[in-house]
């Protein structure tokens, strides 16, 4: 389930958005939840389980510029999609670091294409899963180092460096997590390969962007740098 939140100050301009995202969606057959709010929202807190934010530059008085800017530095994994009438506001939106910037009336033809490319190079470790069985929140697969087995539990390292108790097995995370940018090098691991700096000296272990090492096995090598090599042709 995909969390997008709509701010636009213009009813009209933000049902025209909404119908352009419940076609595409539906279209993909990806499940998602929208809301729309006309004004810009003070709780930072709230944006905690949103995916994707389109964010129209003038809200009313407000400067979506410097409200995006705010946010950024609260929710720094949201993806951010700037709508506006104003096509000097472009340069703007690198600012925040916003992922397309639609001019409006924004045309369905190239919200596709250009939403399509995001959800493809995004979706995959952008969003995640709300399992209250692990924690509270949800957990984004970019927060995940790796998942490993020890004494009957699997256990998620996160970036932050919390490690959560999960009460599943590793197959299941393997199953989980395989098509979301994560592999297996060990019987034990499964591994964010974007999370993935390198190699030891020796071949025997992989490096994280923590500095961690993960071995590799005689088992799982091939499959892993098979893996592995993909994940780079993907992103290069």
């Amino acid at each position: 389930m995909i969390n997008i939140e709509i701010i636009e100050d213009n009813r009209n301009d933000a049902y025209k958005l909404e119908s352009l995202i419940k076609d595409l969606f539906e279209k993909e057959h990806i499940e998602y939840n929208v809301r729309w709010h006309n004004t810009i929202i003070d709780d930072m807190d709230y944006f905690q389980n949103i995916d994707i934010l389109f964010l129209d530059i003038e809200i009313g008085a407000d400067d979506g510029i410097e409200y995006g800017k705010k946010l950024r530095n609260t929710n720094p994994e949201i993806l951010m999609i700037i709508t506006s009438n104003f096509p000097q506001y472009l340069i703007d939106g690198y600012t925040i670091e916003a992922k397309r910037y639609f001019l409006k009336p924004i045309d369905p033809t190239i919200f596709d294409v250009e939403m399509k490319n995001v959800l493809k190079t995004s979706f995959k470790q952008s969003f995640g899963f709300l399992d209250h069985k692990i924690s509270r929140s949800k957990i984004k697969y970019n927060q995940i180092f790796y998942v490993d087995f020890q004494d009957r539990v699997t256990l998620l390292h996160l970036k932050d460096g919390h490690v959560l108790k999960t009460p599943y097995t590793l197959k299941y995370w393997i199953d989980k997590l395989s098509d979301k940018g994560f592999s297996q090098p060990y019987r034990s691991y499964v591994v964010n390969l974007y999370q993935v700096s390198g190699f030891s000296k020796d071949k025997k272990d992989l490096v994280l962007l923590n500095d961690e090492k993960i071995p590799i096995s005689k088992h799982f090598r091939k499959s892993f740098e098979e893996d592995y090599h993909k994940f780079l042709g993907r992103i290069i």
